[in-house]
């Protein structure tokens, strides 16, 4: 059996590619679509618009943003994920895909929504290239636009972590384990795939709520919600099984005062 050989590079930059799709084969349109839906109600999202979906991967909600009228911008930093993208997003509306690093991003006051979905944040190491994600945020929204950061909950993944977990995916054996380890849930997957076995690893930080306002505060950003699903349901720091958290890019006041 051919062991693939492991790669000095960042854990993000070798994870988001083909095996990908299979690994979260669940997490698939409908999904989305119904995820999408809960978020829309949620914020009370006008249609036409305009949306960034941060670290969009193969785009499952900016696809379900484009069929409910919203103008979207899904960005990524995987190439091959984002080719997917484009490919399962022919015949709707035009959806601009843009490949890039979280950590900089390129736009400038350009959307009234930001949304980062399925654990798309806590990625590195050092605290500044996270607090730069809330940074870039900022930069992104118009004043007065809206965030949404859909991110675990770290007591509920503590209660409720799956050591070891498998699957068969189109011919494919996925073995995934789970720990948590100095302030992390580290998993490791194997894709066995024939006579081949290919290694990947995730890495996630685990903020508390108290530590993500930290952080969108430091922006400056204003935090306005905290939930603890995407349905609105009050968030619980023990029973919750995510940490849903909602702000905006503050407003001049006298923006403020001629809405009034």
């Amino acid at each position: 059996m051919k062991m693939k050989a492991a790669k000095n590079t960042p854990w993000y930059v070798e994870s988001f590619k083909q095996d990908y799709l299979h690994i979260y084969a669940h997490r698939d349109d409908r999904k989305g679509d119904e995820e999408i839906e809960a978020i829309v109600q949620l914020l009370k999202m006008k249609r036409g618009s305009s949306v960034l979906d941060l670290c969009c991967g193969y785009g499952r909600h900016s696809r379900a943003l484009a069929r409910r009228g919203f103008v979207v911008t899904g960005y990524d930093l995987s190439e091959v994920l984002l080719e997917e993208a484009r490919r399962r997003s022919q015949g709707l509306p035009v959806i601009r895909y843009v490949q890039g690093d979280v950590r900089q991003l390129p736009f400038y006051e350009e959307f009234d929504y930001v949304l980062n979905l399925f654990t798309s944040f806590g990625y590195f190491e050092r605290q500044e290239e996270n607090q730069q994600v809330f940074n870039g945020i900022f930069q992104s929204l118009k004043k007065g636009g809206v965030f949404l950061i859909d991110f675990l909950n770290p007591p509920y993944v503590q209660a409720h972590l799956k050591p070891f977990t498998q699957q068969e995916v189109n011919g494919m054996k996925i073995i995934e384990r789970r720990k948590i380890e100095n302030g992390q849930v580290i998993k490791t997957i194997e894709v066995y795939d024939g006579d081949e076995v290919r290694h990947y690893e995730e890495r996630v930080k685990l903020f508390t709520a108290d530590e993500m306002v930290e952080m969108i505060v430091a922006a400056g950003l204003e935090w306005t919600a905290l939930y603890g699903n995407l349905q609105g349901e009050k968030y619980d720091v023990e029973h919750s099984p995510r940490m849903v958290l909602v702000g905006r890019k503050p407003a001049p006041k006298e923006d403020l005062m001629t809405k009034v």
